[in-house]
């Protein structure tokens, strides 16, 4: 997964999936990147 100087200029969040359930990462310009509970 790239991240571009465009792509981090707009929040967004990913899901990650995998045998044992997922974790969701959030970013924002401001607040940077964090793990979403």
């Amino acid at each position: 997964m790239l991240f571009t100087p465009h792509g981090w200029a707009q929040a967004g969040s990913v899901r990650w999936r995998w045998a044992d359930g997922s974790q969701q990462w959030a970013w924002s310009r401001t607040d940077g990147m964090w793990v979403v509970p």
